[in-house]
């Protein structure tokens, strides 16, 4: 999935949340995924907020990574195969998205 965008005069009627849960649902089964992960813009507070909610953390700043001029919070949330949340603890410096691995 490349992105997730809910027309203005559908938001608030919980459809994200919907489509969060059924990505969520499918990363763990049939694939056993060890987290989900996100970029939104660091400027974003209502989105971020949203993801927040969800159980997402800012996992890492992905600088210029939008156009090269925005920056992006790489947001996580650990699925149920990652027991001790391997996947969400960091100490990860801000990266480029060059740096960015795709496996």
């Amino acid at each position: 999935m490349t992105a997730v965008t809910i027309a203005p005069e559908f938001r608030r009627l919980g459809l994200a949340s919907h489509l969060m849960s059924f990505l969520e649902q499918t990363s763990t089964t049939p694939y056993q995924a060890h987290f989900v992960d996100l970029f939104v813009r660091d400027k974003n507070a209502e989105a971020i907020t949203f993801y927040q909610l969800l159980g997402y953390i800012v996992f890492r700043v992905v600088v210029n990574y939008y156009n090269g001029n925005e920056n992006a919070y790489d947001m996580r949330r650990s699925l149920p195969r990652d027991v001790e949340g391997k996947s969400v603890q960091t100490t990860c410096p801000n990266i480029t998205p060059d740096q960015l691995e795709w496996n």
